[in-house]
């Protein structure tokens, strides 16, 4: 693993390696020595397209220690204040990997950026849950605007058949005060759960396992029901602390 690592390096040296030898490299560094990556050259020649492909790559794809390397090479686009790139799919990401570890305000100003050029469900949904992020209570009129674009568009059935746009539809009519279609989506949401697939759970925006997206659903419905305990885990998020892993 040592000498696996001291390779690792040679490449991180590397001024402009590819991205895949890039991140094969990253996946073969030892966790004490993660502090170094940031100052190698690989990492310094990224643009900040390349970073944040790089950043979101690692985080969303993979669990503890590289997670918490993700973290860390995210930290310069956070200080940049960094809330729009040409690639929009990527801003997107990096939208979603603000709200996950808790900068709610960066995330809120880069989905209304996106906002101003689409008006994707995806785009008005994160906004909303960005905008309860940072207030730390959800605002009714925000999902209206979700629910609005889901009941206007019925008939596309092919955009409704994922457990993830389903399981963000319950949750947005919990928000506006439907409980039973909340439920409702919530529990068809299981139904398209895809094999072993990792499925993305608005509940904590991360990736997910089949068991851990049952267990977000299963808080939901406690939610739904009236539980005050439960919220969100990604509400549980703040700045410069990482979600559990």
């Amino acid at each position: 693993r040592e000498r696996a690592s001291r390779v690792a390096f040679q490449v991180l040296d590397l001024k402009k390696p590819s991205f895949r030898l890039l991140v094969g490299a990253l996946r073969l560094i030892q966790s004490e020595t993660f502090t170094q990556v940031p100052k190698c050259k690989s990492v310094l020649s990224l643009n900040i397209e390349q970073r944040v492909r790089l950043v979101t790559e690692l985080y969303f794809s993979e669990r503890g220690a590289l997670r918490n390397l993700a973290h860390q090479l995210v930290r310069p686009i956070i200080d940049g204040e960094i809330v729009s790139v040409a690639d929009k799919d990527l801003q997107h990401e990096l939208g979603l990997l603000y709200i996950s570890i808790g900068e709610f305000q960066l995330a809120k100003r880069l989905f209304e950026d996106l906002a101003q050029v689409t008006l994707e469900i995806t785009t008005t949904f994160n906004l909303a849950m960005a905008a309860w992020g940072e207030s730390r209570n959800h605002t009714k009129l925000d999902f209206e605007n979700v629910i609005k674009i889901h009941e206007a568009n019925q008939e596309d059935e092919d955009s409704h058949d994922s457990a993830n746009y389903l399981q963000c539809i319950g949750l947005a009519y919990w928000a506006v005060g439907d409980g039973t279609k909340a439920l409702e989506y919530a529990e068809k949401s299981l139904q398209f759960l895809v094999g072993y697939r990792p499925t993305f759970s608005c509940w904590r925006y991360l990736y997910v396992n089949r068991r851990e997206f049952k267990t977000d659903i299963n808080e939901f419905k406690r939610l739904v029901e009236g539980d005050e305990t439960m919220q969100p885990v990604f509400l549980k998020n703040i700045s410069n602390q990482l979600p559990f892993q």
